[in-house]
């Protein structure tokens, strides 16, 4: 393979795969169906809570109540668990791919005898190296 001209490049797909790199936690995380919903006091009562017999807790510091998803709503995001989860494995397992493809080209670039290649393709032989130690 040709060594890249253009370092920033192979930069940017770096930085951007470390983004990618979380995508299967980030799913999981957003599609919680355990995790409770916040309903400010002014939308609801308690009184209201109690009839309909969610389950809830009350937290006074940020003047909310806290009640557990519908049976629809952890449905949902059991669906949405299932069917984005391969995809995101997906996104996850082609960043790690795509990095240790970057560092094979960067490796390529240079054999065993030091001949390497700038980024101007400029030559360099092992003489080169061993005059600059």
């Amino acid at each position: 393979m040709k060594y890249f001209k253009n370092k920033n490049i192979v930069i940017f797909i770096t930085l951007l795969l470390f983004c990618n790199s979380c995508a299967t936690p980030y799913i999981w995380k957003k599609t919680d169906p355990d995790k409770y919903v916040k309903i400010d006091f002014s939308k609801i009562t308690e009184e209201e809570l109690q009839d309909k017999e969610v389950k809830y807790y009350r937290d006074d510091t940020q003047h909310a109540f806290f009640a557990e998803m519908d049976s629809f709503a952890k449905f949902k995001n059991y669906s949405l668990r299932t069917l984005a989860t391969p995809i995101a494995v997906i996104l996850d397992t082609t960043a790690v791919i795509l990095v240790v493809a970057a560092m094979v080209v960067r490796k390529e670039s240079c054999d065993n005898d030091l001949n390497c290649h700038d980024s101007n393709n400029t030559y360099y032989g092992k003489d080169y190296w061993k005059e600059k130690k």
